[in-house]
Parts: C-alpha cells; sequence; structure tokens
C-alpha cells in the first residue's frame, strides 16, 4: 500500500509528462495489461455507454476468443481518460512526443524505472524493482477483497474457464463497476 502510494504522489509531483502519468494511474486502476492501454484507440472509449472496448485484436485472449474486452468507465477514472485524449490529435490515447503514431511497444516499460529513480532522488526511498505488470499484479490481488474470482480475472481480461467461457456471454459490467469503484475508494485512502 505505501508503494502504491508512492508512485501516485510521483505521478502528480514529478516533472513526469502528464501523459506517462496518466498511462500508469489507468493502468494502475483497470489493471489492464499495458499494450491495451498503449494500443488504445479514441474510439474505444464510449462515454455515452460508460464502456472502454478493448478490440480483440488488442489483447492476449482476443486471438483465441475473437472478442473484445469490456471494462466500465467509473465517473472517477473518466477525467484521466479524457485528460489523456486531449493532450493529443491523434486517433490514438497515448502517442510517441511529436508526432500521432501510437505510443511505442517499449515506452511504457521505461515508466516503473523514471519513478524509482525519483523516489530514490526525492524521498530517499530505495523502492524495490517494479514492472508495469506489477501494477496489474498489485490491482488483481486488491480486486480478490471486493469481488469474486470469475469477477476479478474478467477484470484483467483473462477467460472464464472450461464450458463457462463457452457458454456464458454475460457482459459483468455492473458487477465489474461494483467492484472498480471500491478498488478506486481503495486508492482514494492511500493517496489523500
Amino acid at each position: 500500500d505505501n508503494e502504491v502510494a508512492l508512485i501516485w504522489k510521483i505521478c502528480d509531483k514529478s516533472r513526469m509528462a502528464l501523459k506517462n502519468a496518466l498511462f500508469i494511474k489507468i493502468c494502475l486502476f483497470y489493471a489492464n495489461r499495458y499494450s491495451e492501454l498503449r494500443m488504445a484507440k479514441k474510439t474505444d472509449f464510449d462515454f455515452e455507454r460508460k464502456i472502454w472496448t478493448v478490440p480483440p485484436e488488442n489483447h492476449k485472449t482476443g486471438k483465441y476468443t475473437n472478442r473484445p474486452l469490456l471494462r466500465p468507465i467509473l465517473p472517477e477514472i473518466e477525467p484521466f481518460i479524457k485528460q489523456a485524449m486531449e493532450l493529443n490529435n491523434s486517433i490514438y490515447m497515448f502517442v510517441n512526443n511529436g508526432t500521432r503514431e501510437m505510443f511505442g511497444q517499449n515506452g511504457p516499460g521505461k515508466l516503473p524505472y523514471n519513478v524509482m529513480q525519483y523516489a530514490r532522488r526525492q524521498y530517499g526511498v530505495e523502492m524495490k524493482h517494479w514492472s508495469m505488470h506489477d501494477l496489474r499484479r498489485t490491482a488483481r490481488t486488491h480486486f480478490s477483497r471486493f469481488t469474486s474470482r470469475d469477477i476479478a480475472e474478467l477484470m484483467i481480461g483473462h477467460t472464464m474457464p472450461g464450458e463457462q467461457g463457452t457458454y456464458d456471454y454475460h457482459d459483468y459490467q455492473k458487477e465489474m463497476g461494483i467492484a472498480y469503484k471500491q478498488w478506486w475508494e481503495k486508492l482514494e485512502s492511500l493517496t489523500s
């Protein structure tokens, strides 16, 4: 919890590019694979229906299921998403500096190192090495506090096991929304 709070604080207080801070925060909130956000187009976010659609070609399980991932857009995270959209005039949410091309494949992977360096220099904190994928693990661990295993697995983009995945086409937006709301409240308690 202390490290999550420190990461969030560094996103807010450091001179890190706003797009990078938003990228980290959105990844921590949704526990998505960073490639899902890196490849996201602005049109993937439907603010009327309050759904982020990750097309099958943009997520790991999509090649097997041929189904998109659907994640609810809560009022709490919506300003972060909209702010990211306003940072460029590309079709993509996150772009390489000075371009309209999607954020490079290796770009997000370097963000934790910058956070760790800032923690060391500004706060005298030696953070244990972590990666963007560790944000996913951290959020997934917390999701277990707020919902069932099946819902938590859907939230991170895993498929339902066995025949359940074959027969169950319910989107679980309401159930995921409840868990994401509780996760947001936990993040707020850590960062306020």
